[in-house]
């Protein structure tokens, strides 16, 4: 696979949706690209604004937040994903400050969705929505408030 051939590849992917940097480099070099022609790929998609971290983070942020997933998890993603930890940053702040991210009211939904409406004092019972809210990535201070702890 020469230069242009890898261009082309990257350009095809990211037609179809936003990467990560690390992720694409990944994914061409998997496709048989060598590294330097990855990297030169790359480096053209992003002078070119056809690739862009912090986009991808807030493409990811919106999705993962539609999901009913939590900032801590949705930064572990990016951060699997090779994303800077100051752009992970800039785009979970821009996203919570909008009043429909509020992560109180998408953990209620999200245990509402679960477990229904009905509250319970049972321990075992409250251990497990706390684990599962735990899992989708809000944390302890947020889950406590939700459960009414």
């Amino acid at each position: 696979m020469d230069a242009a051939e890898v261009y082309d590849q990257a350009l095809r992917w990211l037609t179809r949706r936003d990467y990560g940097a690390r992720e694409l480099v990944s994914r061409l070099k998997q496709n048989g690209a060598s590294h330097q022609d990855a990297e030169s790929a790359l480096a053209r998609c992003q002078e070119l604004g056809y690739q862009d971290d912090a986009r991808y983070a807030a493409m990811m942020v919106k999705s993962r937040l539609g999901r009913g997933q939590g900032a801590q998890r949705i930064r572990q993603e990016l951060r699997a994903k090779g994303v800077a930890d100051g752009v992970i940053d800039l785009a979970l702040d821009e996203a919570l400050e909008r009043p429909e991210n509020d992560p109180r009211e998408q953990a209620l939904q999200a245990l509402i969705k679960r477990f229904g409406e009905a509250s319970t004092t049972d321990r075992r019972e409250i251990k497990r929505r706390y684990d599962f809210l735990l899992r989708r990535g809000f944390d302890s201070e947020t889950i406590r408030s939700v459960l009414g702890l």
